[in-house]
């Protein structure tokens, strides 16, 4: 809580210094609490690392460096594979097919309540 409590101060000084704006403090605090969602430490390692690379990108470049880098991961995220199949399928080889049971799954014998 002292930290967290720091932090504020130090954000608040800093924005009236005029070193920072207030887009800055809210994509800073974002990935702060967005970091303490990943229970595996290891990926925590990772995600930090990809938040310093957003963080530095949002800060020389902005919202644009930002959106820049995020797609970079995403496009390097959609390359992966694993066990043969895409890291993110069925998204990533879209087929019409297989996006049939993404956003409602229906049980094997089809529609539970059909109309009669």
């Amino acid at each position: 809580t002292l930290s967290i409590v720091g932090a504020l101060i130090f954000g608040q000084a800093a924005i009236q210094a005029g070193f920072i704006s207030n887009s800055m403090i809210i994509i800073v605090a974002v990935t702060a609490i967005a970091s303490f969602a990943i229970p595996y430490y290891k990926m925590s390692i990772v995600a930090r690392i990809f938040r310093y690379a957003i963080l530095l990108a949002g800060a020389y470049v902005g919202l644009l460096g930002v959106s820049f880098v995020s797609m970079i991961i995403f496009i390097h995220l959609c390359s992966l594979r694993s066990f043969s199949e895409p890291y993110f399928a069925p998204f990533a080889t879209f087929r019409f097919k297989s996006q049939r049971d993404t956003i409602l799954v229906l049980p094997p014998g089809g529609n539970p309540n059909p109309v009669k």
